[in-house]
């Protein structure tokens, strides 16, 4: 399961709210691990009421306990302000409230707030904010969130928030550490630990490079699917890859031979770009090498 969650105070002032942002990006074989999250998460927005002074943050606008759920049932903030153990879930589209509610199974009014920053919105209690929980830990039954997205009729105009949201999201991220290596410091290859030079190999390894690369600037994310002929598979396998590279290809891509010759890049919510595209044959090959290998060739 793929959450993020940030703690956020800003310095020099009092005590302020914290923010959680969770990402629903899992695999059905996690949904019990994501619901108890969910419910210990439920229980620390109880806990959270009362700053180091002991004030609840009810008492003052500028404090509150926020949560931003990207779901497939909808995008929604969550607050806890108001009347006492009542809480807040808004959204900016009334739909995805009211498909909250009927997997809730909630008779609800939805609110309608025009002059807020979310539109529409709901009043909860606990009892039915763990539900709402429980239902959104439910909803998980993809292996790519924003393909998920992007196949939902009803929220696929949110994917290019949620594709700024990744980009964002990608350029904070930690380069991963190698337990192996010194003083935990990203492990390092070479291009000769990935890639071998034989015949016209690396020609072809620079068209899918190309390809790759094209697709992420058209769309805003990487692919997760390559179709190509099994003529140039069975090259890059036993002539241009080691066995190393062509297993780091692997564990990013989904690759899909085919007879004849092709060159595609896809992901999950059908999305393509073809090599014979201007996009691709047009774009740098700089960064996908990287993104497969953590090495520049």
């Amino acid at each position: 399961m793929g959450y993020f969650t940030r703690f956020n105070s800003r310095p020099y002032y009092a005590p302020v709210p914290f923010e959680f942002l969770v990402v629903l990006d899992s695999v059905a074989g996690l949904e019990s691990v994501w619901r108890g999250l969910m419910v210990e998460l439920s229980a620390t927005l109880l806990d959270l009421t009362a700053t180091s002074t002991g004030q609840p943050f009810g008492n003052d606008k500028r404090r509150g306990t926020i949560m931003w759920i990207c779901s497939k049932l909808g995008f929604f903030s969550i607050v806890k302000k108001g009347e006492p153990h009542t809480w807040q879930i808004r959204a900016h589209c009334k739909h995805d409230l009211e498909g909250l509610l009927a997997a809730l199974s909630l008779d609800k009014e939805v609110l309608s707030t025009p002059q807020a920053d979310y539109a529409f919105r709901i009043l909860v209690n606990h009892q039915e904010l763990e539900r709402a929980f429980a239902a959104l830990g439910d909803s998980i039954d993809y292996p790519n969130f924003k393909g998920c997205i992007g196949a939902l009729s009803d929220q696929r105009d949110k994917l290019p928030a949620y594709h700024a949201f990744w980009r964002g999201m990608a350029e904070v991220q930690d380069m991963p550490k190698s337990p192996g290596t010194k003083n935990g410091a990203a492990e390092s290859r070479t291009r000769e630990q990935v890639i071998r030079r034989t015949r016209g190999g690396i020609g072809s390894m620079a068209r899918m490079l190309k390809t790759i690369r094209g697709f992420r600037d058209k769309h805003g994310h990487w692919p997760t699917k390559l179709r190509l002929s099994t003529e140039a598979l069975t090259a890059w396998r036993e002539e241009t890859l080691t066995p190393l590279g062509f297993q780091l290809l692997e564990s990013k891509l989904r690759i899909l031979p085919e007879a004849k010759w092709k060159l595609v890049a896809e992901d999950d919510a059908g999305l393509t770009l073809d090599f014979d595209s201007q996009e691709a044959s047009s774009a740098p090959w700089e960064g996908a090498d990287e993104w497969l290998w953590n090495v520049k060739v």
